[in-house]
């Protein structure tokens, strides 16, 4: 029993499209698993802190001369763990104004006796008392040994982004 010539020239095309989807898709896949994912927060530092109390504490506003410390995870998209100093050759902070930070990889927190509770990346900004009051924008770039990177980018919500308010 032959096919009409229809019919085969139709399931060719309906194969080619087929392969052509899982060739993409196939190839797409470990695209799309490259960048690293982070997660960052900012929490208020021990240097200039008006209150011991509130170290440690996470925040967006910080007055002048007062410090900032960002901890940091960075997480392999292939497999979901997080990634430490055995797999990232460098984790950094960069304002907007040109300076940066270089984060350092530990158990959190560091004082001695304390147990540790959790390991992450943080790196810390002492804020002179005469920087400009005001939004202080702020990305995180993470790049592994085997050369992936990721960048994290706060939430460009006004009352949520790092802001530096005045020491009064």
């Amino acid at each position: 029993m032959r096919l009409p010539r229809l019919w085969i020239v139709g399931v060719i095309v309906v194969l080619i499209v087929v392969a052509a989807v899982v060739a993409t898709a196939c190839t797409s896949s470990p695209k799309a698993a490259q960048a690293l994912t982070i997660d960052a927060n900012t929490v208020i530092g021990s240097a200039g802190a008006k209150n011991p109390a509130d170290i440690c504490v996470q925040s967006s506003r910080f007055p002048q001369g007062e410090s900032v410390v960002w901890r940091i995870k960075v997480y392999d998209p292939a497999t979901g763990n997080p990634m430490d100093n055995s797999t990232l050759s460098s984790v950094v902070v960069s304002l907007k104004d040109g300076q940066t930070f270089t984060a350092a990889y530990g158990g959190h927190p560091g004082q001695p006796g304390v147990p540790v509770t959790d390991y992450f990346w943080s790196t810390a900004w002492a804020i002179p008392a005469t920087y400009p009051t005001g939004s202080v924008p702020y990305t995180v770039t993470a790049k592994s040994k085997d050369g992936r990177t990721g960048t994290f980018t706060e939430f460009n919500v006004a009352p949520s982004l790092l802001t530096v308010v005045s020491a009064q």
